[in-house]
């Protein structure tokens, strides 16, 4: 996110070069199940390799946009000398249409299991309240409560100052 901003800051909107996607499908099962998050990295595409997994927007008309995590099962080296990947996924019986260098978001690095499940309970209301709400309120509460103790014992330091000045 920090790096997102630097570089937003300097007028730089390229994609970052880490990021995160939850898996909705079950396109790459059984290496990627669904509710699995990715993460990828963005690296050149002249690096990507045939059997690398990818995350992807797709250019497919009855897709257009949808991000993609599926494997490279061909790559094309364009006259221009621009790439062109054919991707598809495991547990799919047809390839995907082409995807070109710009649309892909990065190179799947790491697979973390089931994460995807906690970011669909954040992302309702009970899970907002259980996950963030409330222990934010518990930080509060006990940051106001070691501010009252400290001001008690300023107060109580000062009335002790006063009883000690009237004795004498």
């Amino acid at each position: 996110f920090l790096s997102i901003k630097i570089k937003q800051s300097k007028g730089d909107y390229s994609a970052p070069t880490f990021n995160g996607y939850v898996v909705l499908t079950g396109s790459m099962i059984p290496e990627i199940m669904e509710k699995d998050v990715v993460i990828t990295k963005k690296i050149p595409a002249e690096n990507l390799k045939v059997r690398d997994i990818i995350t992807f927007a797709s250019s497919d008309p009855r897709w257009k946009g949808t991000i993609i995590t599926h494997r490279i099962i061909e790559k094309y080296k364009l006259n221009d000398g621009t790439y062109e990947f054919r991707s598809k996924g495991d547990n799919n019986n047809v390839a995907d249409d082409l995807v070109q260098q710009e649309n892909i978001f990065g190179k799947v690095i790491l697979t973390i299991p089931k994460l995807g499940y906690l970011q669909m309970f954040l992302a309702t209301k009970s899970g907002w309240i259980i996950g963030i709400l409330i222990p934010c309120l518990c930080v509060v509460s006990y940051d106001i409560l070691k501010l009252f103790k400290v001001v008690g014992r300023k107060a109580e330091r000062k009335i002790n100052k006063k009883k000690v000045n009237y004795v004498k």
